[in-house]
């Protein structure tokens, strides 16, 4: 007893999530072709990209893995629930898909716009919302300087 065991669903160090990722049933939604980091980064720069929308894409790509329940994300930026972060991330894929040209996969209620950002899918008992950032997404972050701490530090 009290000897750490290697889990093969779940590798050490990683989350819970991460390794939920690698086995969820759900495939998920995803760009066909994700854009390269520079053309985030000229994206992301657009006037149209307010502060709430940097504060989504920094505190998301704090989270281990570059995945996040929408839940959590909420809690992470002290929005009051889901429905913040589904508009607004809605809208920031939106705009980031039109200015870069970007078509969406579909959802049952038409485009998945924040697919623009991240790939999605719902996992677990209840089927909730977790969205992994692309890793050109995060690279576009660090281009440009923008960091989680800011984000984690202006609570809506």
């Amino acid at each position: 007893m009290g000897l750490l065991k290697s889990n093969p669903i779940m590798p050490t160090g990683r989350s819970r999530v991460e390794a939920a990722w690698d086995h969820r049933l759900d495939q998920g939604y995803r760009l066909a072709v994700v854009p390269q980091a520079a053309a985030y980064a000229l994206a992301l720069s657009q006037p149209f990209v307010k502060d709430h929308h940097r504060r989504l894409l920094t505190a998301h790509a704090a989270a281990p893995g570059l995945i996040v329940g929408v839940e959590e994300l909420a809690l992470r930026i002290g929005a009051r629930g889901c429905s913040y972060v589904n508009l607004h991330y809605g809208v920031l894929g939106h705009r980031v898909a039109s200015f870069l040209d970007l078509a969406p996969p579909c959802y049952s209620q038409g485009p998945l716009w924040t697919t623009a950002v991240a790939e999605g899918a719902k996992m677990g008992l209840y089927r909730r919302w977790y969205w992994r950032l692309y890793p050109e997404v995060h690279d576009a972050l660090e281009t440009l300087g923008w960091t989680a701490e800011e984000a984690l530090s202006e609570r809506r």
